[in-house]
């Protein structure tokens, strides 16, 4: 049997409202994180230096990777408290070899399914209640992430909150806090808004997920639908960061998976 976990078009096979949905909501968590970490997220990009082309993210870029850190903290920072350094600093390496290609790729895939299941899944301390957040336990949250091999760009954007809110450990505890209750708030309000698209995700999670608690992409397949509906709204913020750039530009390449062919290689 197949679960599609999540579908964009509507019964007249359009994506329209999807896109209207998501821009709404989008719209909502700007608006509800201006009063609540406006402040700070300045703050953040006053202390950043400006990339190669001079300049920084946006506004609403730097308010995404807080929402990141406060969901992937509710949704992951139980598991990991008892992660101990020693499967951390092997899974992680085993994620550097997988990317060598070849057949390194295939065996380091193995050991990391078998470890993974070990390690990184499924058992949660506390009965999966969340930690009382700190920075000390993000950071041992970040281990976690990198160990999985799924989460880089995440570990990457919140190693520079962590760094930055250590440099202003008065008021540390309180953003982790405010970022913990916008999370809250959006898991609610993303099933309002989104739920609709992802209403097999859970019967996936439940029928079949099992089968791939041995696999090395356990936990990308495992993935929360929280997560899908937050990775729903990080792709409509880049796609409004970008949108200037994109329609400046004279050549356009539209680039898509393997999976979205409908033909064989030999047909292609």
């Amino acid at each position: 049997m197949q679960v599609i976990t999540y579908f964009l078009r509507d019964k007249d096979d359009s994506s329209d409202q999807y896109y209207r949905d998501v821009a709404n909501l989008t719209d909502l968590v700007m608006a509800k994180v201006e009063s609540q970490v406006e402040p700070v997220v300045e703050a953040l990009r006053s202390s950043l230096a400006p990339d190669s082309q001079g300049s920084l993210r946006t506004l609403p870029e730097y308010v995404f990777e807080l929402l990141t850190l406060g969901v992937l903290y509710r949704v992951y920072a139980s598991r990991s408290v008892g992660f101990g350094m020693v499967p951390q600093h092997i899974l992680t390496g085993l994620v550097r070899l997988r990317r060598r290609g070849g057949w390194v790729k295939g065996g380091a895939d193995l050991i990391r399914g078998f470890l993974g299941r070990l390690f990184l899944a499924p058992v949660e301390s506390g009965g999966g209640r969340i930690p009382q957040p700190t920075l000390n336990r993000v950071d041992r949250l970040l281990g976690w992430l990198t160990a999985t091999g799924e989460y880089d760009q995440e570990v990457k954007r919140i190693r520079v909150w962590l760094g930055f809110l250590r440099q202003r450990s008065d008021e540390g505890a309180s953003v982790l806090q405010a970022a913990i209750r916008l999370a809250e708030w959006f898991e609610a309000q993303s099933l309002e808004s989104l739920g609709q698209y992802t209403s097999n995700v859970d019967q996936f999670l439940r029928e079949m997920h099992p089968r791939y608690l041995w696999r090395e992409d356990a936990i990308f397949c495992g993935r929360k639908r929280v997560e899908y509906h937050l990775n729903m709204m990080g792709t409509e913020i880049l796609n409004r960061t970008l949108r200037d750039g994109f329609l400046r530009t004279e050549s356009k390449l539209v680039l898509v998976p393997p999976c979205m062919k409908a033909r064989s290689d030999a047909e292609c």
